[in-house]
C-alpha cells in the first residue's frame, strides 16, 4: 500500500462510487500501518474504520483487534448503511494471518499458550 503510484488507483470502491455506491474499509489494525488509511481514503472508500474505532475489544493482538470483533462491527456497519438503502461497498481486512497467531483462552480446544514457548 506504501509504495509510489499508489495514489488515485482505479479500484473497486471507485467504480462502485460512481455508480452510487457508499464504500466503507474496516480494518483491525493501525491505519498508519503500510499506509493503510492513506491508500484506503486516497482510492474510493469513503469512510476508514481502524483499530482506534473499536472503543472496547473482547480481545486484541500485537496487530490489533479480533476477527470477531472486526465482524461483529462490520454487521452494525452494515446493517446501518442499509437502512438507506443505497447500494454500498463494504471491505474488511482481517490482521489474525500474522504470527504469533494468539486468540483468546476458551474459544478453541487448543492451548494458545505454546509448550515451547516457541510460536510454530
Amino acid at each position: 500500500m506504501k509504495r509510489d503510484l499508489s495514489d488515485n488507483v482505479e479500484s473497486v470502491a471507485r467504480i462502485l462510487k460512481r455508480d452510487g455506491y457508499e464504500t466503507l474499509f474496516l480494518y483491525g489494525g493501525r491505519g498508519l500501518f503500510d499506509g493503510m488509511r492513506s491508500y484506503a481514503v486516497r482510492n474510493g472508500w469513503d469512510r476508514f474504520i481502524e483499530q482506534k474505532h473499536f472503543t472496547k475489544p473482547t480481545f486484541t493482538t500485537i496487530w490489533g483487534v479480533c476477527d470477531e470483533d472486526l465482524m461483529a462491527r462490520a454487521v452494525e456497519e452494515f446493517r446501518e448503511l442499509a437502512k438507506t438503502g443505497k447500494p454500498f461497498l463494504g471491505t474488511l481486512l482481517s490482521v489474525s494471518n500474522h504470527k504469533p497467531f494468539t486468540y483468546p483462552k476458551g474459544r478453541i480446544p487448543e492451548d494458545p499458550t505454546p509448550a515451547s514457548g516457541i510460536m510454530p
